[in-house]
């Protein structure tokens, strides 16, 4: 049990992301390899994650139906890794808290996952957009922050064809 799922479940799409360890290097492999959905990818030399494998999902539509489209993309992951492997899984997005609680798995707030992921793989972005189907984000992170928390200095979420920006206070999450 060493493999580690994030799922990004948002309005429009899904997507999928693998963490395991280095003794899960070969399942990885020919996951990536032998499948059209997923396709290894790699972290930077300076991540606390360097040397891990990675396995990243394509892009996928969820067509009005984010429980189905979900089931099966872990059911196309498990043709490849086994079930039993998974340590973990976690879920962020606009359509994953109700997941979430129907399978009794982590959600994660959207705002704490892109800035974890930004610190992985870049620690000196400072400033993120992030466009979605359904909102679009804007984080700007301090530049003292990295190891110490995520530093979310401000951000604000924009809903899409009404205009309005919607601006909750700016915190620091602790890791």
């Amino acid at each position: 049990m060493s493999i580690n799922i994030g799922l990004d479940i948002g309005g429009v799409s899904l997507k999928l992301a693998a963490i395991g360890s280095p003794s899960d290097e070969a399942l990885f492999h020919n996951l990536g390899e032998k499948s059209p959905t997923f396709f290894a990818a790699s972290f930077p030399a300076g991540s606390p994650f360097a040397g891990r494998p990675l396995i990243l999902s394509r892009y996928r539509r969820i067509q009005g139906s984010p429980f189905q489209s979900t089931f099966d993309l872990l059911q196309e992951l498990y043709e490849y890794l086994p079930e039993e492997n998974v340590e973990g899984i976690r879920v962020t997005g606009s359509g994953s808290q109700l997941l979430a609680k129907i399978l009794g798995i982590y959600f994660e707030n959207e705002f704490r996952a892109i800035a974890k992921g930004v610190r992985t793989f870049n620690s000196e972005v400072r400033t993120i957009f992030e466009i979605g189907g359904e909102s679009s984000k804007y984080l700007r992170l301090d530049p003292e922050a990295v190891g110490k928390h995520l530093g979310i200095v401000d951000q604000r979420r924009m809903r899409r064809g009404n205009g309005v920006v919607h601006r909750p206070a700016g915190y620091a999450v602790a890791l």
